[in-house]
């Protein structure tokens, strides 16, 4: 994998962010290497928020939620029993909210296994520690925002997206 920033090969590139292989990642799940995996959790409890919501039936907090940019996908997605493919969408919607530039590379990972391949996604940014923070950020008022609604059965005072 080679770096679209200054072209070094690796992940022990400043500008690495992340990874995620397309075979092995679940719901919102993430390669541990670089910044963006030191997330997973972050990741793994906004995926069990949208599972309880979209396994409460509350039609009105499912309509509330896909009013919200960023919520809309993740909606779709759990509705569709597809979360791992709200991954990209969603990321890039909070590339967007952060103003972070986040450019992705893909190859192919042919593994030890005859007859095995995977495809990993890398994510690169110009500052990959600054983004992971940013990122970080905005994925906790997104978790937040889904507690509060599970909690009071609907979207309170939902923050500017």
């Amino acid at each position: 994998m080679e770096c679209p920033y200054c072209g070094e090969q690796g992940d022990g590139c400043s500008h690495f962010l992340g990874a995620r292989d397309l075979h092995f990642c679940e719901e919102l799940e993430i390669n541990p290497e670089g910044p963006l995996g030191a997330l997973q959790e972050t990741f793994q409890n906004l995926a069990e928020c949208i599972g309880l919501v979209n396994e409460s039936g509350d039609a009105r907090l499912r309509a509330s939620l896909k009013k919200l940019p960023r919520f809309k996908v993740l909606m779709k997605a759990a509705a569709d029993e597809d979360l791992a493919s709200a991954f990209e969408p969603y990321l890039g919607q909070l590339a967007k909210a952060s103003g972070a530039a986040i450019q992705e590379t893909s190859f192919d990972d042919d593994g030890s296994l005859p007859g095995f391949s995977s495809t990993i996604v890398c994510y690169w940014s110009p500052n990959a520690v600054e983004t992971a923070a940013a990122l970080q950020r905005l994925l906790e008022q997104d978790v937040r925002q889904l507690e509060v609604a599970l909690g009071e059965g609907g979207l309170a005072d939902p923050p500017d997206r």
